[in-house]
């Protein structure tokens, strides 16, 4: 695992959904691993992949 840092993109995702988990996933099309349910749902909106 490597870590990675919120680029411009991710931060201008991180304003509309303020989800900072949903931000990094969609800035690096990565599916996001949670439970929990809002998480969830916001990533949704943002056609993202999630994974309990």
């Amino acid at each position: 695992f490597g870590i990675a840092d919120i680029n411009e993109k991710g931060e201008k995702i991180m304003e509309e959904c303020n989800d900072k988990d949903v931000a990094l996933a969609k800035q690096l099309n990565a599916v996001l691993l949670t439970h929990n349910e809002n998480k969830v749902n916001i990533a949704k909106k943002y056609n993202l992949k999630t994974s309990p």
